[in-house]
């Protein structure tokens, strides 16, 4: 048996690992543990990082060989000291056997996984947001700066709007009352959401998870919730276009993809970010992802070191 790569990918709400090459005809499956918080967060360290990443490995069962490498997307890379990769890195061989690791932002195995490795960009929108746009040899990232400086059109974004619109429904400064009803049978009496908000563990996912009551709203009609998704939308062009154009010249016809579970808050959201692809970037093509940050995590390996884009460490 040839020793496979082991990929993996870590986000805020799950952690998920798998092998490859995949064995199965119905793709990977992966193991699931709970996500961690980003690493910028107080009480997340690389030990718990790599804690999450091994409860996800242990979900696949006994491995029957030693993986050959080991390739892991990571939200919050950006923030992650060189000693804290290199920490996760040195647990993961402890139990796992001396393999290579490789170590990158989310969004680079988003784009790795969408394309197939080919040049072009990637939008991925969940709890945060990143995107990423690659040439073939330079990296270019936009945003993906977590929920206190950015993750413009971001499910927290999305939430976050909501939110904000309900409040102010309620307190009387305009707002929305669709909105005040959903936020309040998610989160129980509006004078007591900010504390229930608070004390949710992380506050940022909490905030995230209200934004399908926004999708759900703007796909009845609701013109506040239509607004806010439509923002998102643009937003997330904006973002998806200038990585393009960090590496790519304005005329250049490259592919750009969009992933992430903000992408299914509906038409309103996605004809907003088209039209605004196609306003910024005349001619972008808005390709269906080919794969998924698990399919990319496999490809690290394949890749060169780029500060604030990928870290690896050898054999």
């Amino acid at each position: 048996m040839i020793a496979p790569t082991l990929a993996i990918d870590a986000g805020q709400t799950q952690v998920r690992a798998a092998l490859y090459p995949i064995e199965s005809e119905g793709g990977p499956r992966p193991g699931v543990a709970p996500g961690v918080r980003r690493m910028d967060s107080a009480d997340v360290g690389p030990d718990t990082v790599a804690g999450a990443v091994l409860e996800a490995v242990g979900a696949l069962g006994p491995l029957d060989k030693a993986p050959a490498a080991i390739g892991l997307g990571l939200s919050g890379f950006e923030v992650a000291a060189e000693p804290d990769l290199g920490r996760i890195a040195d647990v993961l061989r402890e139990r796992l056997g001396p393999a290579p690791v490789a170590i990158a932002t989310d969004g680079a195995t988003s784009l790795l996984g969408a394309l197939a490795g080919r040049p072009g960009g990637v939008v991925a929108a969940g709890t945060g947001t990143v995107a990423m746009a690659y040439d073939g040899a330079r990296w270019a990232k936009v945003d993906g700066t977590g929920s206190v400086l950015g993750d413009a059109g971001s499910g927290f974004a999305i939430g976050r709007a909501g939110v904000d619109a309900a409040l102010r429904h309620h307190d009387g400064r305009g707002g929305s009352a669709a909105l005040a009803d959903a936020a309040a049978h998610r989160f129980g009496p509006l004078d007591q959401l900010p504390l229930r908000v608070s004390r949710a563990d992380p506050p940022t996912r909490a905030v995230a998870a209200f934004a399908a009551d926004v999708g759900d709203l703007a796909a009845g009609g609701d013109p506040a919730a239509a607004a806010i998704l439509a923002e998102a939308g643009r937003e997330l062009a904006l973002s998806g276009c200038a990585a393009l154009g960090r590496v790519f010249d304005p005329g250049a016809r490259v592919p750009l993809s969009c992933t992430g579970n903000v992408f299914r808050a509906g038409d309103t959201l996605t004809a907003a970010f088209a039209a605004a692809v196609e306003e910024l970037r005349p001619g972008t093509p808005i390709e269906t992802p080919a794969g998924g940050s698990l399919d990319g995590a496999a490809q690290l390996g394949d890749h060169e070191p780029v500060p604030g884009v990928l870290w690896r460490t050898g054999a």
